[in-house]
């Protein structure tokens, strides 16, 4: 509530015509400072404080990735068994961050403290209420889709959110003048944009347009002229209003990315015809060592309290969009 408060101080303080401080300065929080309860909230506010390190994060956003797709996956094929991974084989693959807890547990991921000799666990979600998790997929798809000077631009943008509307504003404005998918129109025509001097100067602004390929063509007393340069595309653009919305306005983040890519729920709609079929009950409920635990990915451990009693059938392969052949998030 705090934070709440004092952005919407400097919102009104930053306005032209109620700059005066009787227009904002009279404002106190009384009582405790609670803080949102609403999870799809809870998923931008999250994924502000792991873009607070930009140079450290990418690893705790594919892990991430890792676990939400690994849910709806399961969820997807009906899935009913619990299913966990330690808390630590997550921390240790995440790295130094954080965020990355208050993420998972916002689309429902359960953590459990070591308990009957089962260490801290993280259980997976079993349900998908409000497409938490196929918006949470396709937000850190975007995510990962950006280049580290993108990356770091945007978590400059963090620190100002009060000028977010205005950004989503343009680069919803410069989405729409690309071409569409499957015309004619030559993509590499260049776009014009005008914005204001105020939020070019805002730290971030300026060096995340010129990070999608936007080239300074004047610079007015009010107003600055942009042009689309070579490295300007509609992908690009497209990955960064995604990750705008994901951040500063949750609620109305795309649960997919809308691109030529496939987004994770067509993923998990691959065929699976040709899967084995899972292997009778063994004799004997005593679990063995490669049934008690199976990795899923280098990213994390997961096991299975059926697998006590039913060998899993193996998992399909799938390549993950956007992510490279060496992260933690390869295929399943």
């Amino acid at each position: 509530a705090a934070k709440a408060l004092a952005e919407a101080m400097q919102t009104v303080q930053h306005t032209k015509h109620f700059a005066h401080p009787a227009n904002w300065a009279g404002f106190i929080l009384i009582g405790g400072n609670v803080r949102l309860s609403n999870k799809v909230a809870l998923i931008g506010q999250a994924l502000c404080e792991l873009m607070r390190t930009p140079d450290k994060c990418r690893d705790a956003l594919r892990v991430c990735l890792h676990l939400v797709e690994k849910s709806l996956q399961r969820i997807h094929r009906g899935q009913k068994n619990a299913m966990y991974t330690t808390q630590k084989s997550i921390e240790n693959k995440a790295g130094p961050v954080i965020g990355w807890k208050d993420l998972l547990m916002a689309v429902g991921f359960r953590f459990e403290p070591a308990a009957n000799g089962i260490p801290s666990s993280v259980f997976f979600p079993q349900t998908d209420p409000e497409d938490r998790l196929s918006q949470c997929s396709a937000s850190l798809q975007a995510l990962l889709g950006l280049s580290p000077t993108t990356l770091h631009a945007l978590s400059k943008l963090v620190n100002n959110a009060e000028i977010a509307d205005e950004i989503i504003g343009v680069m919803r404005n410069v989405v729409t003048q690309f071409p569409p998918k499957g015309t004619t129109s030559n993509e590499s025509e260049s776009i014009d944009i005008i914005i204001g001097v105020r939020l070019w100067r805002v730290a971030g602004c300026h060096e995340l347009l010129a990070s999608l390929g936007f080239d300074l063509m004047e610079v007015g007393q009010d107003q600055v002229t942009l042009r689309t340069g070579k490295q300007a595309n509609r992908r690009n653009c497209q990955f960064v209003l995604q990750s705008l919305l994901a951040l500063f306005d949750t609620q109305e983040a795309p649960k997919s990315l809308g691109i030529e890519s496939s987004s994770s729920s067509e993923s998990l709609n691959e065929d699976t015809s040709d899967e084995a079929a899972p292997a009778a009950k063994p004799p004997s409920p005593t679990p063995t060592a490669p049934e008690a635990q199976r990795s899923v990915s280098p990213a994390v451990t997961v096991k299975s309290q059926a697998s006590y009693n039913f060998p899993r059938p193996p998992l399909p392969f799938r390549r993950v969009p956007f992510l490279s052949t060496r992260s933690a998030f390869i295929s399943y």
